[in-house]
């Protein structure tokens, strides 16, 4: 019997992703997807993102896929840690270093990565010009994290500033990223 597919869960970061976001076109554009509400977007405190995780997660029957933007990828690895309900695997894109030196004051609890591998295959999705972590950092965090890493050059912090449109080439990762998908 096959595994049963995981519904796809999009987690924004700092500010939610507006409609010219590639995060919310792919949304809009795949049926049965969920997205994470956080109650606050402007002002993000660490405990309430991982709780509204937690609950989106429960309202779910089987595995989940998340697909994150910036914060909502730090959100979701400090979720990871806390929760043992099915993760099927994640594409985490331009995750940011909370000590980078831009890394918004409004932002409230949320540190380094935790070290040690997430329980689930992620890809992390990284620019060589995110102005929120170095390229250095990408590659400290997925190694720690145990994730496969693609850096797809300068192209900032990969969101609607970016010009990324639809993004098919992201697509394509996300293809990618959800082939392997075992249930964990």
């Amino acid at each position: 019997m096959a595994a049963p597919l995981p519904t796809l869960l999009f987690v924004a970061g700092y500010g939610n992703s507006g409609p010219a976001h590639w995060q919310r076109r792919w949304h809009d554009a795949l049926p049965g997807s969920r997205w994470v509400e956080q109650t606050d977007w402007e002002n993000p405190e660490r405990s309430a993102w991982i709780a509204a995780i937690e609950h989106t997660v429960a309202t779910v029957t089987g595995p989940v896929f998340f697909i994150t933007h910036s914060l909502g990828g730090l959100a979701v690895a400090a979720w990871s840690r806390t929760s043992a309900r099915p993760v099927a695997g994640a594409l985490l894109v331009a995750v940011p270093d909370p000590a980078q030196p831009d890394f918004p004051p409004a932002i409230r609890g949320f540190t380094a990565p935790a070290p040690g591998p997430l329980r689930f295959p992620a890809l992390m999705v990284t620019s060589s010009d995110d102005p929120y972590i170095t390229p250095a950092r990408s590659a400290a965090f997925a190694a720690a994290w145990g994730c496969a890493r693609e850096d797809i050059g300068p192209r900032g912090h990969l969101n609607a500033a970016s010009g990324l449109g639809e993004w098919p080439a992201g697509r394509a990762l996300l293809a990618r990223a959800l082939r392997p998908a075992p249930l964990t």
